[in-house]
């Protein structure tokens, strides 16, 4: 009662939708629906605060109807929650402040989603969900924008969260942080030039990508789709061709999946300390392929099973999936890649938009960069071996100026491949990358480009690793790649050792001149590596984020 009588709006309004999850969560669902009331009922205030906390209260009185039965009232409000989030998301352009402000609604996109494929409406599932995980991608399309619509985004930026944090501030007792904020009237002074900026520009918040139909036209005919979404602790995923959608709900848990990539770990842990004894390989490599056999069993056997073998398939993993080497999971004794063609990418909208891109298809330039690094002894022999396949159609350029060179525009084309010392940052991993002499090349520096290139080889230890804000907020250097404007990512998803590198990069190469698509042209030095008996743990490293289907021209 104290609480939701203060004279502090958002206060109340946490303290509120606080209030009714507890009434819910002690079966009082019907009361939870009279408290929520007066915050759900008409459109919330304009400020970004206020739409979240309207939304927040949507998402509460979604889960009160749930509790109740009405499926129908709960995804109903849903699709108001997500309404009210991309109209907010629309007024917090800055990619940092996006993630603090909404780092705790997607969760709101897969439980419609969730909803809609048990009600078995999947393509409007399907499309919720893209929703939800490509609200980046979809403002990443805007990089010709003005410089006054780039200023007015950075400074509402400030405000916002500014304001956060006077918010905060007040809510921890500081009597004074309020004044410290911006107003309102300054908040809605620059949101209200911002929208009139983008609608001059014609960069207005658009669900054009997302119509249901189209989602599935950027597949190509051959292609299957797995679309993994999780609620809780179930694991669901949605099947797609360019024709049909399924669901189906897996019995794995995401308990389970954690333990078994907590063993995945292990192994890697052990691969890296075995130094070469036979008897360790033999019992590491038996363990290893028990436990890819176990995730393949999981995670695609009753796919399969449903929907039947796929010859193309293209992995949209979601929350502890990110990073699995489904490529190598074992199916009938087989790793996957043995029967089709494997590669990644963070949905079917960034599939769509990585095939629309051309500016990489005009400038056919090719470029390599190599570090010499003692620690890497054959990084310049992975470096000649490339260089000497691709003759005089490649440039290479020095690793001191390479950073700079690809800021400024310099490097842009249908290749580049890069052989560098990487390493990921845990606990920052906005600032892991590779290394060029005194500077590293990071996720931070990359997503700030605008890049026209078609395939990118990162040849560099946990180029591909990754961590995965609360929701779908990914951060990688190969993710980075592809935000700025790369179609084709081939990275490597763990620590690999040099020499393997050099010899896998050279038959990717190799299979690329003799015109086959990236994914294909990866998938056929892996099986080279399996047919010569190499350990999976070895050759899965290396993995394809983006179009699969990219092919190399005329130079």
């Amino acid at each position: 009662d104290e609480v939701c009588g203060s004279t502090n709006a958002l206060l109340v309004g946490m303290g509120t939708v606080l209030l009714s999850r507890a009434y819910a969560a002690n079966g009082q669902a019907a009361s939870a629906l009279e408290l929520l009331g007066p915050l759900t009922d008409g459109e919330s205030d304009a400020s970004a605060v206020n739409i979240l906390i309207h939304a927040d209260a949507l998402r509460a009185l979604a889960e009160a109807h749930e509790q109740l039965g009405d499926r129908a009232a709960s995804i109903a409000s849903l699709y108001r929650a997500v309404d009210s989030i991309d109209q907010c998301i629309a007024e917090v352009p800055g990619r940092d402040a996006r993630i603090a402000f909404f780092r705790n609604q997607y969760g709101a996109f897969v439980t419609l989603a969730w909803q809609l494929a048990e009600s078995g409406d999947l393509l409007a599932a399907l499309q919720v969900l893209e929703r939800g995980r490509h609200r980046e991608s979809r403002r990443s399309r805007q990089t010709g924008s003005s410089a006054a619509l780039r200023a007015t985004r950075e400074q509402l930026d400030s405000l916002l969260l500014r304001r956060l944090d006077a918010d905060l501030g007040a809510l921890s007792g500081n009597v004074d942080a309020a004044s410290l904020g911006p107003t309102d009237a300054e908040l809605v002074e620059v949101e209200s030039r911002l929208r009139l900026l983008s609608r001059e520009s014609g960069l207005a918040q658009g669900q054009q990508s997302l119509d249901r139909k189209t989602l599935l036209e950027s597949m190509g005919p051959d292609e299957t789709a797995l679309v993994f979404l999780a609620r809780g602790s179930s694991l669901g995923v949605l099947i797609c061709t360019k024709e049909s959608v399924q669901w189906l709900q897996l019995e794995i848990t995401l308990e389970e999946l954690s333990a078994k990539r907590e063993t995945l770990e292990l192994r890697l842990a052990e691969r890296l300390s075995w130094g070469g004894l036979q008897a360790r390989e033999a019992r590491g490599r038996a363990k290893a392929d028990g436990l890819l056999r176990q995730l393949g069993e999981a995670l695609l056997g009753p796919v399969i099973k449903r929907a039947g073998a796929p010859s193309s398939l293209l992995v949209v993993p979601c929350e502890g999936l990110h990073g699995l080497p489904f490529h190598a999971f074992r199916i009938a004794d087989q790793y996957l890649i043995e029967t089709c063609t494997v590669s990644y990418t963070s949905g079917l909208v960034a599939l769509g938009l990585a095939r629309e891109k051309t500016g990489s298809t005009v400038h056919k330039d090719r470029y390599l960069v190599a570090t010499r690094d003692a620690r890497l002894p054959f990084i310049d022999e992975e470096a000649r071996a490339i260089l000497g396949l691709h003759q005089n159609a490649m440039c290479e350029v020095a690793a001191s100026s390479f950073p700079t060179a690809l800021a400024n525009g310099e490097v842009r084309g249908e290749l580049l491949h890069v052989a560098a010392h990487g390493a990921f940052q845990t606990h920052n991993p906005l600032f892991s990358g590779l290394t060029f002499g005194d500077r590293v090349l990071s996720p931070h520096d990359v997503q700030a480009m605008a890049l026209e290139l078609g395939i990118v080889t990162l040849a560099g230890c946990e180029t591909g690793r990754s961590r995965v804000i609360e929701g779908e907020s990914i951060i990688s250097l190969e993710r980075a790649f592809l935000d700025a404007g790369a179609r084709s990512i081939v990275s490597c998803l763990w620590i690999v050792e040099d020499e393997l590198a050099a010899r896998m990069m050279a038959r990717l190469h190799r299979n690329l001149l003799q015109g086959v698509p990236v994914g294909e042209a990866l998938v056929l030095a892996q099986r080279e590596e399996v047919s010569r008996g190499s350990h999976p743990l070895d050759w899965s490293s290396f993995a394809l984020t983006g179009d699969p289907s990219v092919l190399l021209g005329t130079p």
